[in-house]
């Protein structure tokens, strides 16, 4: 039932020497995720997909200095794929990859991407 679904995701930090912390924009800096090191995976956290649409936007940061290094938006709304209508996050597991160089601060600087595991 879309009243009662969810999507689960998680971090995987992949920046070599860079400790992070995760939260929701506009909640508590270390809020879904306190701390997470260098090769380290955060465990599955379960957010709301109904239908009503709900952006999370995620908000990686720098653990040490609190400074924003990168952000993920996971937009849940209902999409019309031609022949109905899907989400690709209901029912899902995610994984939100931080990858790049810590001290790059060009195209090679940190970023985030997500990655289905279905």
């Amino acid at each position: 039932s879309v009243t009662d679904s969810t999507a689960s995701f998680r971090v995987v930090n992949l920046v070599k020497g860079l400790t992070v912390s995760v939260n929701l924009q506009g909640k508590a800096a270390g809020s879904e995720v306190a701390s997470l090191g260098y090769k380290s995976i955060s465990g599955f956290n379960n957010y709301d997909v109904k239908l009503a649409p709900v952006l999370y936007v995620f908000e990686i940061r720098d653990k040490l200095t609190g400074d924003l290094i990168s952000t993920q938006t996971i937009d849940t709304q209902d999409r019309d794929i031609g022949y109905g209508i899907s989400n690709v996050y209901r029912f899902r597991n995610f994984t939100i990859i931080l990858f790049g160089d810590k001290n790059d601060t060009g195209a090679g600087a940190p970023r985030s991407v997500v990655m289905s595991n279905n």
